[in-house]
């Protein structure tokens, strides 16, 4: 059996004991109420008995003889004694409990004292950082975007009197053009003997044709067209 049942055992007997002896007690001064109660009652009857022939007549204004007081007489309770038993488990107990409380007290103050001792060290270390700068780190997305319409490459031009047309060279696609056309959602805003100007919502960007090369008039070479 273990410590735990067997204090439990102990204080449910200390409880049947206690309500044993106040079963006990409340029914020795019911009882000893009830005897006081006839005895009273006995010797009032009796002494109306030897009175009878004595007692003189009753005059209405007369009061009547006013009654003894009763004094009821109760039994102290009675304190039960503890077995050895009972009264180890009950020290035990109260070691335990004694224990457990100066330990939790031990604990608390030692989380105390390392949370101060943390808070300390906080401090100091804020106090010995030193920041140092770090240059901003550009990335590409940092930069502006590069337009579709500056990855044109111009190839070659060819103008008559009549018109100009402009062969180009995108994502690796070879492409004619000419002015006030529209290309890659730009404007052809003109095109001259050695570039080709786009304009990109009123931005104006130029693209210029290779130095090696050269503007070719459509009678001269009309296979190229």
């Amino acid at each position: 059996m273990t410590l735990k049942k067997k204090v439990l055992y102990a204080l449910m007997g200390f409880s049947l004991l206690g309500m044993i002896g106040n079963t006990l007690s409340s029914n020795l001064n019911e009882r000893s109420k009830k005897e006081t109660k006839t005895r009273l009652a006995e010797q009032r009857q009796a002494w109306e008995f030897q009175n009878t022939d004595t007692l003189t007549p009753v005059i209405e204004s007369q009061s009547p003889p006013s009654p003894q007081p009763i004094t009821a007489t109760t039994t102290p309770n009675t304190s039960l004694p503890l077995s050895q038993g009972a009264q180890r488990a009950l020290d035990s107990l109260q070691q335990t409990y004694l224990s457990e409380v100066n330990t939790k007290a031990m604990k608390a103050a030692k989380e105390e004292w390392e949370a101060e001792q943390s808070l300390l060290n906080t401090k100091k270390t804020k106090e010995n950082t030193v920041i140092v700068p770090v240059d901003p780190i550009y990335t590409s997305s940092s930069y502006k975007a590069v337009s579709p319409i500056e990855q044109v490459i111009v190839k070659s031009i060819f103008f008559n009197d009549s018109r100009v047309v402009a062969w180009v060279e995108f994502e690796g696609q070879l492409i004619p053009i000419k002015e006030q056309s529209v290309f890659l959602d730009t404007v052809v805003d003109s095109i001259t003997k050695n570039s080709v100007v786009f304009n990109e919502g009123g931005r104006l960007v130029t693209r210029y044709m290779s130095a090696s090369k050269k503007a070719v008039q459509k009678n001269e070479n009309i296979s190229k067209e």
